[in-house]
């Protein structure tokens, strides 16, 4: 990683990123019946106020986006969308498998993220933010990713 690419802009763009994918995934239209488009925070909040500079004012799914920052899975069932910190990384085992009944779209930035069941994982090369989607985990909960984001992103197999 060249040293022009601090943390603080990594997740500056990952912020962004993760507001861009709620225009490419589907949800089922009961699962976005709370008025708002729900994006939550798992742990530790690595965005440093970037999440609400590139989520202010903003609509997905068109409903106004709220952010949620949670402590624990539990508090996060009816989010669209739930980013899993690394923080949470040593509680993943029991996460993931709480989440499989909902149609929430997970992310994070973890090595071993997709493998262990979540959907999408932003990785960082040549100093890009890059996706890898595991879109099997997001058709078992009744999501569907557009082929636009496919088509961009690195298919987890």
């Amino acid at each position: 990683m060249s040293q022009d690419f601090s943390p603080v802009h990594e997740y500056e763009l990952k912020a962004v990123f993760l507001y861009n994918l709620g225009h490419f995934v589907t949800w089922q239209p009961h699962s976005l019946n709370n008025g708002y488009f729900l994006i939550c925070v798992l742990g530790k909040d690595p965005f440093q106020n970037s999440l609400e500079l590139a989520t202010s004012g903003k609509q997905l799914q068109g409903q106004p986006v709220k952010l949620r920052y949670l402590k624990r899975v539990e508090e996060g069932l009816d989010c669209q969308t739930m980013f899993i910190s690394q923080s949470e990384e040593s509680s993943l085992p029991s996460i993931l498998p709480t989440l499989e009944k909902y149609p929430i779209l997970t992310v994070s930035d973890m090595t071993n993220f997709l493998s262990e069941g979540g959907m999408v994982r932003f990785v960082i090369n040549n100093d890009r933010v890059r996706l890898q989607i595991n879109k099997n985990n997001a058709n078992k909960v009744g999501l569907s990713i557009s082929s636009r984001l496919l088509t961009v992103a690195d298919l987890f197999k």
